[in-house]
């Protein structure tokens, strides 16, 4: 599933419409999933994503990779 800057695959993924506007609002993935924002990738046993506010959270075994360590801030400012 692609949204927004989000790109998320797994093998089961239920779509969870908004109940006043019909919309999808919610994707529940269950197994081993992945979800990748611009250059941080994430994977967990289950993953939840809400478009409406826009957030995702990752439960049991998450690992993070970060793709490009030279954008983050190592605290070593001077």
């Amino acid at each position: 599933i692609i949204y927004k800057e989000y790109v998320a695959t797994g093998p089961k993924a239920v779509l969870f419409p908004d109940t006043k506007t019909k919309r999808p609002n919610k994707v529940i993935f269950s197994g081993r999933s992945t979800i990748a924002e611009q250059d941080k990738n994430i994977a967990a046993d289950d993953i939840t994503i809400t478009m409406n506010p826009k957030y995702f959270t990752a439960e049991g075994n998450v690992v993070t990779t970060i793709n490009d360590l030279k954008n983050i801030d190592s605290g070593n400012k001077k």
